[in-house]
């Protein structure tokens, strides 16, 4: 079980990352308004959403035991991160461009779906001990997912998800079709699914009640903020903390609460116990990068996980 100082560190974790987060977006939004011309702008925000995440990414790397799990993590990292590269991309060089930023736009299809379905992949892994694997009847939920994406991909020869009108120039408003809506049904399927599957689980914790039920709301607040973006074709005003960063923060605070209320295998005594530890050994990845080691640990003897 973790401890109340784990817990409240946790909390402050959290809160530092939000912060930062509303920081930049909030410089984002007075840069893009009263300095327009500030070329640093995109790199800025880059650079510190890749901050976050990284440091979130090796934040769990350190704390789940959990292979299956911390695998489907990495893999939603690494997904959110290339879409983090291409809006870098979008921002600072194809912005120009207004049919290169169009089609650029629908690779939000891997973040949208790939990440969704793997979130649904690692929920499966609540509650259950450290060598638990995915059953093998649920990787065809990848066939949908992988149709999702090629069908958003080749939008601009079919407009079966986001249509065009003939009397419009080309511009950056998706207009949601039929297309659109199928995909929409899908990812709010997975949605239901993976609050459902983390429903049945808080259920047979008996400790943290009042906690049980932040999971299952930060997974439903997703759909809520993204609703009103379909209905405005994907333009909006003014946003203080844009859709993907608030949904990226939303994604990992589900895991962060599920942490919290123990149905994640965590370890956070690693450090503890090999700081004091008189027996000189380590902990590295695969690569030979070091997370923990002994005070004793000699730079030749290493346990491998």
């Amino acid at each position: 079980m973790k401890s109340m100082r784990d817990s409240r560190r946790e909390i402050r974790l959290i809160a530092a990352a939000f912060g930062l987060l509303f920081a930049v977006s909030l410089y984002r939004q007075l840069s893009i308004r009263f300095l327009p011309g500030d070329v640093i702008r995109p790199f800025v925000v880059f650079a510190v959403y890749v901050f976050l995440l990284g440091g979130w990414l090796h934040s769990i790397a350190l704390r789940i035991t959990q292979r299956f799990m911390l695998r489907c993590l990495r893999i939603e990292c690494y997904i959110m991160m290339f879409w983090l590269f291409v809006r870098l991309l979008q921002d600072s060089v194809l912005y120009k461009n207004v049919h290169i930023m169009r089609v650029s736009g629908y690779c939000i299809v891997f973040p949208w779906i790939i990440t969704l379905i793997y979130g649904f992949y690692a929920a499966f892994g609540l509650g259950k001990n450290e060598d638990y694997d995915l059953p093998k009847k649920w990787y065809l939920l990848l066939i949908p997912g992988f149709i999702s994406v090629a069908v958003m991909l080749t939008n601009e020869y079919h407009h079966a998800v986001f249509k065009i009108y003939p009397e419009e120039e080309e511009n950056l408003y998706f207009h949601v079709d039929f297309g659109f809506l199928i995909i929409l049904a899908f990812s709010v399927m997975l949605i239901v699914m993976r609050v459902c599957l983390i429903y049945s689980r808080t259920r047979s914790i008996a400790q943290k009640k009042h906690l049980k039920v932040l999971p299952m709301l930060v997974g439903i607040a997703i759909p809520v903020i993204v609703v009103p973006y379909c209905i405005n074709s994907f333009v909006v005003n003014f946003e203080v903390i844009e859709l993907t960063a608030k949904v990226f923060f939303l994604e990992a605070m589900i895991w962060e609460t599920c942490i919290m209320i123990s149905l994640v295998p965590v370890n956070t005594h690693y450090r503890t116990v090999f700081e004091q530890s008189t027996v000189g050994m380590r902990i590295i990845d695969s690569s030979g990068i070091r997370f923990i080691a002994g005070n004793n640990a000699p730079q030749e003897m290493y346990i491998s996980v």
